[in-house]
């Protein structure tokens, strides 16, 4: 039998910055920049202030920063409310993955005052980690478990590292983090209930504060379960895996010498990825053919099922969140033109009635068979279909989609991190974050992430 918790536990341990292929240090930074930003713009809605206000109130010694905010809190308190702040908006970087891993990470490495190379380095352990674990355990969103949960496992792997744990030390922290991590509760939310609770798919906050704790117990001498990965009742069997599924093999193999995690898609809009590609596609059309709010008479909205049940064709919106994830919403707000920041999901945006009209005009259902075998053929296929009905006229547009380059991550860090800081904070901030491989102290990054009255 294979010991994959001990393989992956010498990796963790064993990983070398130098080894690290140059493209996933630069990657790093931008993965650090954007979530950085989101988590500062995440406490302008409540999910991202009730998490802030939790981690005042919870305290502790001041040991990391909540971005944004004034203050420090313990490292487990600043990593839940980082998380919850990061995920916010649904601003952050597809998977969702990303900041379950970098909020304990920061959190950490703040604390212990680690380097910006050892920052890099957890994230891209942890990252790397997490997504192995990925695709070997459930992921059918038809019917099947799965979800965000077994993010824990990746997560404290980093701050493990990030903590310098031994190999025995990091066994432990796995062991620990694999009982403590979230059910895979992703298929109730998949199910589609509306209003949509402040958990989404998952609190990556728990996550994050899950791995913090796992990763310093395991410093201090708390066990935990040393085979957590191995055995017919093992992790992939806790999480609801098949032994068809599940493949320790391929979860371990040329751990350390292939970097699997797949690039990040970097979101343009506040809201869930495909109706993203759909906002992207009706702005090309209403530009292309000179066309405003009041010229559309009806927009069609075809994608995979998950997109048309209920907390993704209401029009009636209770929270924030449901702004994040109801079709009508964002392409009503996209089509008039409002840029993407905060504001989108603010009270007054929801509340106005020329977004309440336009909501009228847009159905939502999905994809037959075949537009999805002609899209099939497609480079950069999406699965989804458009189609815009102005002026007696119906307008579509299939294009390769493209997410956010570098140089527009900047601008969105800037737009963001300026909801609560000033300028000058904000440039210091970015010009550190893309320096981060050269700092040997990431504090000071962290903390000009902050009002100056947290020095």
């Amino acid at each position: 039998m294979t010991d994959t918790t001990s393989n992956i536990a010498a990796f963790v341990t064993g990983a070398d910055f130098a080894s690290l292929p140059g493209e996933l240090v630069e990657e790093a930074k931008y993965l650090v920049l954007d979530h950085t930003g989101c988590a500062v713009a995440g406490a302008s809605v409540a999910k991202g202030a009730i998490a802030v206000e939790l981690a005042r109130q919870l305290g502790g010694e001041p040991q990391a920063t909540i971005l944004g905010q004034s203050g420090k809190v313990s490292t487990a308190n600043a990593a839940f409310a980082n998380g919850e702040l990061m995920n916010a908006l649904d601003w952050d970087a597809i998977p969702h993955t990303l900041p379950c891993v970098i909020a304990p990470c920061l959190a950490l490495a703040e604390a212990r005052k680690a380097s910006g190379s050892e920052l890099i380095l957890a994230i891209q352990i942890g990252y790397e980690i997490a997504s192995r674990l990925a695709e070997v355990l459930p992921g059918d969103l038809e019917d099947q478990p799965h979800g965000y949960g077994s993010c824990a496992l990746g997560a404290v792997a980093g701050a493990g590292r990030i903590l310098g744990l031994t190999q025995e030390q990091m066994e432990n922290a796995l062991g620990i983090a694999g009982f403590a991590a979230p059910v895979p509760a992703m298929t109730r939310f998949e199910g589609g209930a509306s209003p949509i609770p402040m958990t989404k798919y998952i609190s990556i906050g728990w996550v994050a504060q899950t791995a913090v704790t796992s990763a310093l117990l395991a410093e201090l001498g708390y066990t935990g379960d040393r085979a957590i990965f191995d055995g017919p009742q093992g992790f992939w069997r806790l999480f609801g895996g098949t032994p068809e599924k599940w493949d320790a093999e391929r979860l371990i193999a040329r751990l350390g010498e292939e970097w699997r995690a797949g690039k990040p898609w970097y979101k343009p809009y506040p809201c869930e990825v495909l109706i993203g590609v759909a906002i992207n596609r009706l702005r090309d059309i209403m530009r292309e053919n000179d066309l405003a709010p009041g010229d559309i008479e009806a927009i069609t909205f075809r994608s995979i099922p998950v997109l048309a049940t209920p907390c993704h064709t209401t029009t009636s919106l209770t929270t924030h969140v449901d702004a994040q994830f109801s079709v009508p919403y964002a392409l009503a707000v996209a089509a008039h033109g409002i840029e993407p920041r905060p504001a989108w999901q603010d009270e007054r945006t929801m509340r106005d009635p020329d977004i309440g009209r336009f909501m009228e005009k847009i159905s939502v259902g999905i994809q037959t068979q075949s537009e999805l075998a002609k899209q099939a053929t497609s480079v950069g296929h999406i699965p989804l279909h458009l189609e815009v009905a102005a002026k007696g006229k119906r307008y579509s547009i299939e294009r390769v989609e493209s997410f956010l380059n570098r140089d527009q991550l900047a601008e969105k860090f800037e737009k963001n991190a300026s909801t609560r800081l000033p300028a000058a904070n904000v440039d210091a901030a970015r010009r550190l974050i893309l320096d981060l491989d050269s700092l040997e102290d990431v504090s000071r990054m962290v903390e000009s992430l902050a009002p100056d009255d947290n020095r």
